[in-house]
């Protein structure tokens, strides 16, 4: 129950987290006003709900304490419904700004949750419409996960070639000044399909940057995982994301650690023999995904348009050459358990 967080020893919260604020489609028929109004019409995709229903929100806080009380939260994170058109009568419209109308009705939900459990502490996420800064005050919760969905992946936070970065770190700075804030990032969304991922210069980067900068709580992010039946390991994002995923782990938990010494100790246990080639293949590609001169940010792009820029030809004959070289150290062993699985690898 102990997690060590960037700002010291902190207690790890039972919570409730997702997109819990919406009603069920099938409640369309005996309850149509609870639904979001699209163009002067509710509609049964509006499952969002219409905010300004007191009926809806009385719903939605039964539900919520219900959910609460059965999981023995100590922490909620909740949000509106995703991907779906929010209510847009007049009443709910009223504030002209997206981002203050959420926050605005997050905390009449949490007073009203709070009659039955005063105690249950609230955590937020910048996202969707609501990722803006609102103009309206942010009172009563942990901390706000910030929506990273606009950083670049290719560049560092401090290079001056990259405005999405600039831009990014700019809004979370506003974000700060109204509460302590999170990281949600994507890192590992970027393309649609599974594929190498060598920015681990640029993870070391940001990791290191929110430990030493402002009021950040913890980083978080997205990394899809599965193992479908008859698909090859290669095909696989959590496979061919690994490295990227472990270096990532394991500076959340010390940013001071070198990377090239991490990469090391991956190539030592995974690739054994083979271990000196396959680091410097993972260096060389890492510096030229730096190098590409592109820009990548959220979410799943296909890969075409980038390739051109990072996978050169010299990139490919000297992968090849290092991947020879390991094999030749490979065949010198005997053809163990242990020596399949590095061949493998």
């Amino acid at each position: 129950r102990e997690i060590r967080d960037l700002t010291g020893m902190v207690k790890t919260p039972v919570g409730v987290s997702s997109h819990l604020i919406s009603v069920p489609k099938s409640m369309f028929k005996d309850h149509p006003e609870w639904f979001s109004m699209v163009n002067g019409k509710r509609i049964p995709e509006g499952n969002a709900g219409c905010w300004s229903n007191p009926e809806f929100t009385r719903y939605i806080v039964e539900k919520l304490t219900t959910l609460a009380k059965n999981s023995d939260a100590e922490l909620m994170n909740v949000f509106p419904a995703d991907i779906t058109t929010r209510c847009q009568c007049p009443e709910c419209t009223k504030d002209p700004d997206p981002s203050s109308r959420w926050y605005n009705y997050y905390r009449k939900l949490q007073d009203e949750i709070h009659k039955t459990l005063p105690n249950l502490r609230f955590a937020g996420i910048a996202y969707m419409e609501y990722r803006p800064v609102p103009r309206a005050e942010v009172k009563g919760m942990d901390f706000v996960m910030y929506c990273q969905s606009d950083r670049c992946y290719v560049h560092k936070f401090n290079d001056p070639k990259c405005k999405l970065n600039a831009n990014s770190l700019k809004e979370l700075n506003r974000w700060m000044k109204k509460c302590r804030m999170a990281i949600y990032g994507y890192h590992f969304d970027a393309f649609n399909c599974p594929m190498i991922l060598p920015f681990w210069n640029i993870l070391a980067d940001e990791i290191r940057y929110y430990h030493r900068n402002g009021n950040i709580a913890f980083m978080k992010t997205e990394f899809p995982v599965g193992r479908p039946k008859r698909q090859k390991p290669e095909d696989m994002y959590h496979i061919t994301s690994r490295l990227a995923g472990y270096i990532y782990a394991r500076l959340v938990w010390n940013p001071n650690l070198s990377v090239d010494k991490i990469i090391d100790d991956w190539c030592d246990y995974v690739f054994g023999p083979a271990a000196p080639e396959m680091a410097s293949y993972y260096r060389r590609m890492a510096r030229d995904w730096e190098n590409s001169g592109a820009h990548i940010t959220y979410y799943t792009h296909p890969p075409e348009g980038f390739a051109g820029k990072f996978v050169s030809k010299n990139l490919v004959k000297f992968a090849e050459k290092n991947f020879k070289t390991a094999e030749a150290k490979l065949k010198n062993h005997p053809r163990e358990l242990k020596q399949v699985k590095l061949e493998a690898a």
